[in-house]
């Protein structure tokens, strides 16, 4: 009896393995995953495509999430990370782009307390993100564009620090560096540039 109750311990043992290898390890286990997520926001969440594995790089198209107060649109995402980073409590991004990014909030949502601060439970490392064609609008105010957004940072406890932040937009470009702490007085340190286009009937002189 005791053989045969180990036996059966080391075969839903092995299945479990199976199981997180097949969901973390392959293109069906990412595009399940993404399923049930859609399934659990009820359609607030919709993916239109989904290609790559958890466990590695990840290529989303045509993502988008609804409520009543906000709509975001993403044409195109691709994520790689590292996930034995998190084995010394590290989130691990190598590579973040995307592009054809809308954001678009509706109505006022409900006051927020005082901000108390914040912190992570692990470390965020961003090695590289670039995001492209991007609009901000708020009701109906005049949408904010922007061309691009080049960011590489991280992210410890409290501390944000931005190794580098580039944006691109058609009134100029703007570069900024420095650290800025999360706690409720929110103390930075952060030096920038700005470079101005003048508009093209622009007086010179």
């Amino acid at each position: 009896m005791r053989r045969v109750l180990t036996t059966l311990s080391l075969l839903l043992l092995a299945s479990i393995i199976l199981a997180g290898g097949i969901l973390l390890g392959t293109e069906s286990g990412l595009r399940w995953s993404v399923r049930q997520l859609e399934s659990a926001t009820h359609g607030t969440l919709h993916v239109g495509s989904v290609q790559g594995r958890l466990l590695g790089g990840i290529r989303v198209r045509n993502l988008r999430y609804r409520d009543p107060h906000t709509e975001l649109r993403i044409e195109y995402l691709r994520l790689r990370w590292q996930p034995r980073a998190l084995l010394q409590r590290q989130l691990r991004i190598v590579s973040l782009e995307a592009s054809g990014i809308s954001l678009q909030q509706k109505g006022e949502k409900k006051a927020q307390g005082t901000f108390q601060g914040f912190s992570l439970p692990l470390t965020l490392r961003l090695e590289r993100a670039s995001l492209t064609r991007l609009r901000y609008q708020k009701e109906e105010n005049e949408p904010l564009l922007l061309h691009e957004i080049h960011l590489r940072g991280s992210f410890r406890q409290t501390t944000l620090t931005l190794q580098q932040l580039e944006i691109s937009m058609p009134q100029g470009e703007l570069q900024a560096e420095g650290r800025l702490e999360t706690v409720a007085e929110l103390p930075f340190d952060i030096t920038s540039s700005w470079h101005w286009n003048a508009p093209p009937d622009a007086p010179v002189g």
